[in-house]
């Protein structure tokens, strides 16, 4: 959920996706971890450099995603896009990935864009709980103005007889309020509040807790039958076919919950699935992450936006220059 003051300062009504950044927009946000710099390019992507900016590059890289992708809590240049970049002097990476947006909105976004940038290489690089987002029509988050949550609405796609259908196109403008009031303390202001009378009672219920929502966590894997997976799953092959780039990467980025812990990766048969039917590679970036001691890796998040560090890009940055040779 967007909770903070940067949806009207950074982002736009977009008809087609719902949501877009504001072009050529060069600011310092102030997040949870600490400020960071933002630069829009004149599309209102969150990249540094221009459609037609690369003519000497060996190959231009078109990478579509979520926040883990577009790198929310971080500054441009440490991103795994920009990492990547540096690391093969001679690829152009074009980042148009958009926080807080679901396969359906990132394969509308390249449908968009793709025949301007003309990409030699696509990387689609969601985090792997984007899987939930495709079967919302809206989504919600504060807006600190009207201190209220909102619903903004989103495009979406059902699956009907093996088809795609597309919904709520044009996006509607409207927001609707659908709460009142600061959202209430998060479980670790709470957890803090409690720890001088019940440290003991307070740290066996978070762990419990803790244990729990990792039972349940992002069960639609699981399910290949299911509404979600299915879904999932067209979106995906639909996004890849319409590619005409010669390398295809497929890259679902784990987030906290599957680098810290010995959880299983549920998420890989869908992706490598989808991979093998579209002629691209899937790329998995678990291995690099938790080829380091359980107890370093929470360096690669930041402590509480829970994005990947600069740490965190640089495992991906790195993962993916392999992968492309």
């Amino acid at each position: 959920m967007i909770s903070n003051s940067r949806h009207r300062a950074t982002y736009k009504y977009h008809q087609t996706w719902g949501f877009w950044y504001r072009p050529h927009l060069y600011t310092r946000v102030l997040g949870p971890d600490g400020a960071y710099l933002l630069r829009k390019n004149s599309l209102g992507a969150r990249c540094d450099r221009e459609p037609d900016s690369s003519p000497t590059a060996r190959c231009a890289a078109l990478i579509v995603g979520c926040s883990f992708a577009a790198g929310d809590g971080v500054s441009n240049d440490v991103r795994f896009s920009d990492r990547l970049e540096r690391l093969d002097h001679g690829l152009a990476c074009h980042n148009y990935a958009l926080s807080g947006s679901g396969h359906d909105q990132q394969l509308l976004i390249h449908r968009t864009f793709a025949p301007a940038l003309r990409p030699d290489v696509l990387i689609v690089a969601p985090v792997v709980g984007c899987i939930v987002r495709n079967l919302a029509a809206s989504k919600v988050s504060y807006d600190p103005f009207t201190r209220q949550l909102v619903a903004r609405a989103k495009p979406y796609f059902t699956l009907e007889e093996g088809t795609l259908r597309l919904h709520n196109s044009p996006v509607p403008h409207a927001v609707t309020a659908v709460a009142d009031a600061v959202p209430s303390p998060d479980r670790r202001a709470r957890l803090r509040a409690a720890l001088p009378g019940w440290m003991l009672t307070a740290w066996r219920a978070a762990r419990l807790e803790y244990r729990r929502r990792l039972e349940r966590y992002l069960v639609e894997y699981d399910d290949p039958g299911g509404g979600a997976y299915r879904l999932t799953h067209a979106i995906l092959r639909h996004l890849l076919d319409e590619s005409s780039a010669a390398h295809k990467l497929l890259v679902p980025l784990p987030g906290r919950e599957y680098v810290t812990t010995a959880r299983r990766p549920n998420y890989l048969p869908l992706y490598r699935d989808v991979a093998a039917a579209t002629g691209a590679v899937c790329v998995d970036v678990l291995p690099s992450f938790r080829s380091s001691p359980r107890a370093e890796r929470a360096r690669f998040f930041l402590p509480y936006d829970g994005h990947y560090s600069p740490e965190g890009h640089r495992v991906v940055a790195e993962t993916l220059a392999r992968a492309l040779g």
